[in-house]
């Protein structure tokens, strides 16, 4: 299953996120925004990191999800 698909755009990164469910989904949205700094592939995550966000609605909620591993 692909997990994420990134989308022509003029000046940032765009991209499309896929999952069976939110959390998959928001899970591998994250994976993207770390694609974009680092090959993911190529690495190995050392350390597991809980995170909470909230939002008044899903697009707000993934904002503030993806920027807890961005601070």
């Amino acid at each position: 299953m692909v997990k994420y698909k990134y989308l022509p755009h003029t000046a940032d990164t765009k991209f499309r996120a896929y999952g069976k469910n939110l959390e998959e989904t928001f899970v591998n949205a994250a994976l993207a925004v770390f694609n974009v700094m680092v090959e993911t592939d190529k690495v190995k995550g050392k350390t597991k990191k809980k995170v909470a966000a909230e939002g008044i609605d899903l697009k707000a909620l993934l904002q503030n999800f993806l920027e807890q591993f961005l601070i």
